[in-house]
């Protein structure tokens, strides 16, 4: 099941005991998809969307206190009771246990939903007249939290109703899902976001479209037109087959991509004979490239409980892997719980892709440029996000005078880093294969930088002696950083 999920100020991956949203985007259309609740009764969202029901999803977890007190506040228990099977019958509520689900074993998440074991909030079952389901659907990373409460409309819209009560929720779905507004009726519901590409390549839009009408005829073909600061570029035609409320991504032909500094503006209509609703057939967007960025670049990955499920690759622009992380053994580590790995990139077009697979809590991804912009958050660098099952990648620029591949470890091997720790000065020695030109630089944990100087080294073993800047007491690490790649030392200054 693919799934769009909106950008992190810092990447996410796991669960925290807060009140907290989705990391879908509000609004998303929700595929169907199957699940088994504790008693061994299947269900599946469409079984009941399709009755014209609204389905209600309290993602919770039984170590969960906050989880708890939404729980016996009896909100999800008062709108089953009254607008589910046995009551108005207009309603389907489901508990979707969040958290790790496969360590410990599921019986063991049995227990703490039963209230037996130790780290359990409560009896989770006997106080839920509603089905609760234990399924990697409540631990990936479809919520950022824990309470988080979403409602499925029956035209498959998702809204994110947060914890509210049993009254306000059916306020809330009254308002929120809509019924066909006509017999006939298609919408386009989303274009896929900014330029994925670097300087003169295509932009390739791609929309969802779904049928709304409310006939037993199915929708089977229309035509789609795209504009590009109002001037039309491409007709496609589109043909299948949706009953009421299907969807469906359409992949449109290449538009030009614009300069760096350019924006274009984008606008999409669909175009059907016999639609009855107008005001949902056009849908607009901006395409703006990226702007390019320099290095070293600097990866940093925050773990409070030294999880090995979370790594990262970079890729080049004929898909070749250039750098690749696959476990936290493979970083830097420092002794505040933060991974690190800087490398250099040459000019050219990359794809950075991230993989969260961590059933723990506690794991943040930071990349970093040269003049340390977070580039996962910084607006001027427009990054875009594309999410597909636990995987998160986004292409970026890079404008750089190295004329290297990605470093790798240096191969300068160190016979001594004196004193150390330092307070003043310090005396490197160590050996070259080649002669070059190195770069020494002090980095604290936090990626400040000081430069200690530069030499030109000889084949062999050599000595340099550098003056230490004046600088609180901690950990340190001393970069070296040459033509042959880079070397990394703590190093402890009182």
């Amino acid at each position: 099941m693919k799934q769009l999920l909106p950008l992190f100020l810092a990447l996410l991956c796991g669960f925290r005991s807060l009140p907290a949203q989705s990391n879908l985007p509000d609004g998303y259309l929700s595929t169907d998809y199957e699940f088994v609740d504790i008693e061994g009764n299947w269900h599946s969202l469409y079984q009941y969307l399709d009755q014209g029901k609204a389905i209600i999803i309290d993602f919770s977890a039984f170590t969960c206190s906050v989880c708890w007190n939404y729980h016996t506040s009896g909100a999800m228990q008062s709108i089953y009771e009254t607008h589910g099977p046995d009551g108005t019958d207009e309603v389907m509520v489901f508990m979707f246990q969040a958290g790790p689900n496969y360590y410990p074993p599921k019986q063991s998440i049995l227990d703490g939903l039963k209230g037996t074991s130790q780290v359990s909030s409560g009896d989770w079952v006997s106080t839920s007249p509603y089905p609760i389901i234990i399924s990697s659907l409540g631990s990936d990373s479809r919520i950022a939290g824990t309470p988080s409460v979403e409602t499925i409309c029956p035209n498959r819209v998702t809204r994110f109703s947060r914890t509210i009560s049993a009254t306000e929720h059916y306020r809330f779905i009254q308002e929120n899902c809509e019924a066909p507004a006509a017999d006939f009726d298609v919408a386009l519901i989303e274009v896929n976001g900014e330029v994925q590409s670097c300087s003169g390549g295509e932009y390739i839009p791609q929309v969802k479209i779904q049928n709304r009408g409310s006939s037993a005829e199915a929708f089977t073909e229309a035509t789609i037109r795209s504009y590009l600061n109002d001037n039309l570029v491409n007709t496609d035609r589109w043909t299948g087959s949706l009953n009421t409320f299907g969807f469906t991504g359409v992949t449109l032909s290449p538009v030009p991509s614009p300069s760096v500094g350019e924006a274009f503006d984008l606008r999409v209509e669909l175009d059907w004979a016999a639609d009855q609703v107008s005001d949902n057939n056009s849908i607009s967007t901006e395409i703006a490239l990226p702007e390019p960025i320099e290095g070293p670049f600097r990866v940093e990955v925050i773990n409070t409980n030294d999880s090995t499920h979370y790594w990262y690759e970079i890729l080049d622009a004929q898909g070749e892997v250039v750098r690749r992380r696959t476990s936290l053994d493979d970083f830097l580590h420092t002794d505040s719980q933060i991974y690190l790995d800087e490398f250099e990139l040459p000019t050219g077009c990359y794809q950075l892709r991230l993989f969260c697979e961590s059933e723990r809590f506690g794991s943040f991804f930071r990349f970093f440029d040269r003049q340390r912009n977070l580039l996962t958050e910084n607006p001027r660098y427009r990054r875009t996000w594309t999410y597909e099952e636990g995987v998160r990648y986004t292409a970026f620029e890079v404008l750089n005078n190295t004329p290297t591949a990605t470093q790798q470890p240096s191969t300068a091997i160190a016979l001594g880093v004196a004193p150390n720790p330092a307070r003043e000065q310090l005396t490197l020695d160590y050996t070259w294969e080649r002669s070059q030109d190195i770069h020494v630089h002090l980095v604290d944990i936090q990626g400040q930088r000081w430069p200690l100087g530069t030499e030109s080294v000889a084949v062999g073993r050599q000595s340099h002696h550098f003056a230490l800047p004046s600088l609180a007491p901690g950990l340190y690490f001393l970069e070296i950083r040459g033509e042959s790649g880079q070397y990394w030392h703590k190093l402890l200054i009182q």
